[in-house]
């Protein structure tokens, strides 16, 4: 206490400025900031945890043939032969932007549409994005799926 005692007004109250400053600068880098950027930093650990995962999924297909989950590789052919197995009609198979096929049916049955379905999703590494169907009056259906490869 006799250092503090020995020195001027002016220098105790300079070294108490830089006691504050230096107090406030930790608190803001120890304190503030990790908790202000912590969702941030979430965000983009989700985001890498996803591109993995992508890449993982291509990289499982190419490898050993088929996807996680045994689940044969999904693409237009896959489409065709299950839809004539289910002796399905297709009117039109279109492809997307994403990697996705967008299959139309017409006069289909309903048993049949969804046996197809199941089909899709569990023989093959596929995903139903978005489906549009409607019963017609002499008990058919008319359907518009979007289907999408796992990890494309």
């Amino acid at each position: 206490m006799n250092f503090w005692q020995n020195l001027a007004p002016r220098e105790r109250l300079l070294i108490g400025i830089a006691a504050g400053l230096l107090a406030i600068l930790a608190l803001w880098f120890l304190a503030v900031r990790p908790v202000m950027t912590a969702h941030e930093n979430a965000k983009t650990a989700q985001e890498l945890a996803l591109a993995d995962l992508e890449i993982v999924q291509k990289g499982a297909v190419k490898l050993g043939g088929t996807s996680i989950g045994n689940r044969q590789p999904f693409d237009r052919n896959a489409v065709i032969r299950t839809a004539q197995t289910q002796s399905l009609n297709l009117s039109r198979v279109q492809p997307e932007n994403d990697g996705a096929l967008k299959v139309w049916f017409e006069d289909a049955g309903s048993a049949q549409l969804y046996k197809f379905l199941s089909d899709i999703t569990s023989g093959y590494a596929a995903e139903i994005t978005n489906a549009q169907i409607s019963r017609k009056n002499n008990g058919t259906v008319n359907a518009a799926i979007t289907l999408k490869p796992i990890g494309a």
